[in-house]
């Protein structure tokens, strides 16, 4: 559906953005209605060739158009004409009037659907969790994403939505599991993993950081969001390192320790993705890291097998590491970075010699198929964490208290500074 949360919501060491439509399709749900079957989100329902789906097409144009009185009139006499399909229609009621400024209409209207006979879909149980959350009312917003998951546990989009007011609550070990969640069951999702970055960025977690960064980056290379994720990448790239331009191979590396372990131990990796982006910056004598230099050092590093051999624990290293190491075993550093440019405008890839498109199609349609651990272990708040090679309770859905973030030790990187929020806004 056409995004509701399009504002930052303020984290306090950074910003979080909601944002509904996944950036590559991915299989969803479908929901009987009537002789129907209707898609998680209702935007993507072909309206059938009748009056009333005349009628319903007619009303999305105005929509999208912004004209959302006249919308709104097509849906209600769509309605009177088909009542059968209530739920759909109502939704796209709600979903105008809300975005025309009229949340109570919109609230009533979904509330309306809800209780009509016929079978529910997700995307109902969103716009009801983000109107309440716009109204500050985050406990019942909260509720209103669990109904939705107590039907579809999978949805990406309940679970996105459920992080981002967790998150507005301070609630980030329960908000951390809840975006694991989202990008396990759509790895497309962009939003998700920029939220998860920031959100391990802010928490002590600069590992996992680069690891959600890179994804993300991969999937939305241009933009505000991407120039805010560049910089939080530069900023945990030069913590605890101390230049060297006399030796620029030789720059003075901190070495953190006790940093939280709960992905994993963080320390060698991120002394050596520090190190190569040191001797790149000195060498280049530039201020930072580029795009390109900072995916091929996250893919250098990731690839050695020594750094993390074995079984790991933690979210990240099943997760993303398997793919960084499979692409780096793969050769596809050259086609990794082409790809982000093509993708972000950047680079004409009709320049690029016939070898090197090939590399870089090839390299979308492996991207593409790749099989992304889907049972990557999400440890709940609470829960202990096990050692690497240990073996790990299947994890549970059911809602948790958590306890307020704790600050890392003073020998560990200190949280993410503040982004700018003006550019941390969708582009």
């Amino acid at each position: 559906m056409r995004p509701l949360r399009t504002l930052p919501l303020l984290l306090l060491p950074g910003a979080l953005l909601a944002q509904s439509a996944p950036a590559l399709p991915a299989p969803e749900p479908t929901a009987p209605v009537g002789s129907k079957s209707i898609p998680a989100d209702p935007s993507t329902f072909a309206w059938p060739d009748t009056p009333a789906g005349k009628l319903m097409r007619d009303g999305i144009r105005l929509h999208d158009a912004g004209d959302y009185p006249r919308a709104i009139g097509k849906y209600r006499r769509a309605l009177e004409l088909d009542p059968g399909d209530g739920k759909t229609i109502r939704y796209e009621i709600a979903n105008s009037l809300h975005t025309s400024g009229d949340p109570k209409g919109a609230m009533e209207e979904l509330q309306t659907a809800l209780a009509v006979p016929g079978a529910d879909f997700p995307e109902l149980f969103v716009m009801l969790g983000n109107l309440y959350d716009g109204e500050g009312r985050a406990d019942e917003a909260i509720h209103a994403y669990r109904r939705g998951l107590d039907q579809w546990p999978d949805y990406f989009n309940l679970h996105f939505n459920l992080g981002i007011t967790l998150v507005a609550r301070n609630r980030y070990p329960e908000a951390r599991a809840e975006f694991q969640r989202a990008v396990r069951a759509n790895p497309a999702h962009a939003s998700s993993h920029f939220n998860l970055g920031m959100l391990y960025a802010s928490t002590g977690y600069p590992v996992p950081a680069l690891m959600a960064f890179g994804r993300f980056l991969e999937l939305e290379p241009a933009g505000d969001r991407a120039r805010t994720a560049l910089s939080v990448v530069d900023d945990l790239l030069k913590r605890g390192v101390e230049e060297n331009p006399a030796e620029p191979d030789s720059p003075r590396i901190a070495n953190y320790t006790g940093m939280p372990d709960e992905e994993g131990s963080q320390e060698k990796l991120y002394t050596v993705l520090r190190l190569l982006a040191a001797r790149l910056r000195n060498i280049g004598g530039r201020g930072k890291s580029t795009l390109p230099e900072f995916l091929g050092m996250l893919l250098e590093a990731t690839g050695d097998d020594r750094i993390y051999p074995g079984v790991q624990p933690g979210f990240a290293l099943n997760y993303y590491l398997p793919y960084y190491r499979e692409m780096n075993h793969r050769g596809d550093a050259h086609a990794y970075t082409n790809f982000v440019f093509a993708s972000s405008g950047a680079q004409n890839l009709g320049k690029l010699g016939a070898a090197e498109r090939g590399k870089v199609v090839n390299f979308r349609d492996w991207t593409l198929g790749f099989a992304w651990n889907s049972a990557a272990p999400i440890r709940e708040p609470g829960e202990a964490a096990p050692s690497a090679g240990a073996p790990r309770a299947a994890p549970t859905d059911g809602p948790s208290s958590a306890p307020a973030p704790q600050p890392p030790p003073a020998s560990a990187p200190h949280p993410a500074a503040p982004p700018n929020p003006d550019a941390a806004k969708p582009g």
